[in-house]
């Protein structure tokens, strides 16, 4: 966590992790998977969460919206829903360790196999 989570202790200090507290004392781990991928890695989401077998796959994008095919998601495995979740966070950092630190700042693409794509931001 100390190596994975570089932002943690500076939200701690800001008081942004009292939710995150919460549900790891109350044992929610699920949530607070999911409420420690929000603080660490602003600008990505969860896309995906599936249950295959024994497995528990899960999907980290910093666009979720786009086609599947188009995405760059990251995605892990794990028997328990919540570390599968962590696993991905972990993955994340370790592959776009810069690109996990800032969120989508234009909303321009770079084409994609001579195809532009607009992604524009909405909300």
């Amino acid at each position: 966590m100390t190596t994975a989570c570089t932002r943690l202790p500076a939200l701690r200090v800001a008081g942004k992790t009292r939710k995150l507290e919460e549900w790891c004392r109350s044992g929610a781990f699920l949530d607070a998977a999911l409420e420690l991928v929000a603080l660490e890695l602003p600008g990505w989401s969860v896309r995906r969460i599936i249950r295959d077998e024994a497995l528990w796959f899960c999907s980290l994008s910093r666009s979720p919206n786009l086609p599947a095919e188009l995405d760059d998601a990251v995605e892990t495995s794990h028997e328990t829903v919540a570390l599968a979740i962590l696993a991905a966070l972990v993955q994340v950092k370790r592959v776009a360790p810069a690109a996990a630190r800032t969120a989508v700042t234009s909303s321009w693409r770079a084409p994609i196999d001579r195809h532009r794509i607009c992604c524009e931001n909405f909300s």
